[in-house]
């Protein structure tokens, strides 16, 4: 584990965890992330970073009232599960990208675009 949200995934209204792959094609991809406590989904986008991949993660972990879909682990459960420094296991459950990296977007657009992985991830 390298850090933690970056300000545009911020801007976005959600948390992330980041840290470094050995090797990886760029992308955004459906990930899970083990815990102490069992496996937990994510949505990932990974880029090239100092020679290796960095990726960072939405975890989809937290029941919204309803019960009826998940929203993102806020920083301070993600510090909690993996302080930095950690060492991670990663399962990538979409081999290909779900969708291609772009870069230099707005936060809203960020936004609508985690949406949209996650209608790709449900459908």
């Amino acid at each position: 584990v390298t850090g933690y949200t970056t300000g545009l995934t911020w801007e976005a209204g959600a948390s992330s965890i980041r840290f470094q792959l050995s090797s990886f094609s760029s992308g955004n991809v459906a990930v899970l992330l083990q815990s102490k406590r069992g496996w937990l989904p994510g949505l990932g986008n990974a880029k090239p970073l100092d020679g290796q991949c960095g990726l960072e993660v939405v975890v989809l972990a937290r029941p919204d009232r309803a019960f009826t879909a998940l929203t993102y682990l806020p920083d301070a459960i993600l510090q909690q599960l993996w302080p930095v420094e950690t060492m991670l296991r990663v399962k990538v459950l979409s081999p290909a990208p779900l969708m291609k990296p772009l870069s230099d977007c707005p936060g809203q657009w960020l936004r609508d675009r985690l949406l949209h992985l996650c209608d790709r991830v449900n459908g």
